[in-house]
């Protein structure tokens, strides 16, 4: 079964494309790996004093002797507040990038296997020399 030049020239043009497509997702996932987010991030510390500052509200809470520091039980409820927000959207966005990190590299893997299909398919019958030198001159 002999191939025609244009049916070449769609294996090479598809061979291109899926290699700048490919080239593009390794730079975004090279680039999400360079600053650490392609692994789960510990959210211990923050957990830990979202914990202990909670406990003193409640030990302000449990005591009328502390009536005096009802500003402060306040203050430290609205910062309870932000810093829940503030772990919630950490959470939330390295998950994102975790996620994106490992479709990356499935779409990478996927790509580089189309690739070499069509490189296969492209070399049946030809003869990579001889066409190396037809092609040049």
């Amino acid at each position: 079964m002999t191939k025609s030049k244009s049916q070449d020239a769609q294996l090479k043009s598809r061979i291109t494309k899926n290699e700048a497509k490919k080239a593009k997702y390794e730079r975004v996932r090279n680039s999400i790996s360079s600053h650490g987010l392609d692994y789960k991030k510990e959210l211990a510390k923050i957990n830990s004093f979202i914990k202990r500052t909670q406990n003193a509200i409640d030990k302000l809470d449990s005591n009328d002797g502390y009536a005096y520091l009802s500003d402060l039980k306040s203050k430290l409820t609205k910062d309870i507040k932000v810093m829940k927000e503030y772990r919630d959207f950490v959470r939330d966005s390295n998950t994102s990038f975790v996620n994106l990190y490992s479709t990356l590299d499935s779409k990478i893997s996927s790509l580089t296997t189309e690739i070499n299909r069509d490189k296969d398919k492209f070399n049946e019958g030809h003869i990579p020399l001889v066409d190396e030198f037809l092609f040049h001159w």
